[in-house]
């Protein structure tokens, strides 16, 4: 079944549901009641505002399942979604590098929700109306029995609260709700790219944005390192690192993330962004190390003081120089390269890249 055709017939469930409402609310309206006049009132409050809402209510469920969906804002089409910065669509991102992606299909516009709020509102005060006919009810028929008026009492004042919570809630949510506008979002995952974001319109006009985008990847490769460059650096725990990655114990990534806040700023747009990049040290548990032999137990070692994951410089200050843990991992490298295990040069290369990097970032 199409997507328009399915539209069709939850428009055509929501309209007989609006019609079933209607029909038992009017009934019930029209048919005599034998009480107090104030009673009679209260009571047909209640019916006519819980129906009254249910009517309504399935009438706006059908009329937004046939009306087409919200384009998205202009604004957010021209943006590349990941860190904010204007992009053609076509084209990949200046400021983070993210190719094309469909942008379209990644925002989601919701219509208004004031209608709903006034919806809730209704139902609450129906409940209020049910609250006090339930309170004073029994006390007007001429009920005296002390149980029966408490435990009547005890009902009342449950009916009462939970209208009176609804309603304020209701109201405070119109509130918000005219003031911000309608709700976008986006969400989705492209391009090994995590995209989030929520924000507000008025109209088809963007009136706020926040968006927050991830990327986590195997940390690439570097050139080799030159034979001068290596004298008077010291290497060996890059050595070590890249020597349990060949052996399947552990990987390298680095994850970059993108928070980004868009508003309208006079006649042009304000972009505020931050750009993060982290390193990581994830330890693998694939069938490779678990099979007994050194590879078991470097690989028990290392998961005994590093868990399944640390950042690059949690792991430094865990492997300082001169300690026995420290030691312990470079005999373990030395041991895994005598049995076989081939470290290539760009992963040396790439993993003192990374400590060089990070150490940078900590000196600031």
């Amino acid at each position: 079944m199409s997507t328009l055709s399915s539209r069709r017939w939850n428009a055509l469930v929501y309209v007989l549901g609006a019609v079933f409402f209607t029909a038992l609310g009017l009934g019930v309206l029209r048919a005599s009641m034998r009480m107090h006049p104030g009673l009679a009132s209260l009571l047909k409050g209640f019916i006519g505002l819980m129906f009254g809402s249910l009517s309504l209510g399935a009438l706006l469920a059908a009329a937004r399942a046939l009306r087409p969906l919200r384009p998205p804002p202009a604004e957010l089409l021209a943006r590349c979604l990941c860190c904010g910065e204007r992009t053609p669509a076509d084209a990949a991102c200046p400021a983070c590098g993210y190719g094309v992606h469909p942008r379209a299909e990644l925002i989601a516009a919701r219509p208004p929700e004031w209608p709903e709020s006034l919806l809730f509102a209704g139902g609450a005060c129906a409940l209020i109306c049910l609250g006090l006919f339930v309170a004073v009810g029994p006390w007007i028929d001429g009920e005296r029995r002390l149980w029966v008026l408490v435990a009547m009492g005890a009902l009342a004042l449950l009916l009462l609260l939970v209208g009176g919570a609804g309603a304020l809630g209701s109201a405070m949510s119109l509130l918000a709700a005219l003031r911000t506008g309608a709700k976008v979002s986006t969400s989705g995952e492209l391009g090994g790219r995590s995209l989030s974001g929520d924000g507000f319109t008025r109209g088809d006009r963007l009136v706020r944005f926040d968006g927050f985008g991830v990327q986590r990847a195997p940390l690439p490769s570097r050139a080799a390192l030159a034979t001068s460059y290596r004298q008077g650096v010291d290497t060996r725990l890059a050595e070590t690192l890249a020597t349990f990655e060949a052996a399947g114990l552990l990987e390298l990534s680095e994850e970059r993330t993108w928070r980004w806040s868009l508003e309208p700023d006079d006649d042009a747009w304000s972009l505020k962004r931050t750009a993060e990049r982290r390193l990581w040290v994830d330890l693998l548990e694939g069938d490779g190390w678990q099979e007994g032999g050194l590879a078991e137990a470097v690989g028990n070692f290392l998961q005994g003081f590093m868990g399944e994951a640390v950042t690059l410089s949690e792991l430094r200050e865990l492997l300082a120089e001169r300690t026995p843990r420290r030691a312990q991992c470079d005999a373990h490298a030395e041991a895994l390269r005598e049995r076989g295990v081939r470290v290539l040069p760009e992963r040396v290369a790439a993993a003192q890249a990374a400590l060089d990097d990070d150490a940078a970032e900590a000196r600031g």
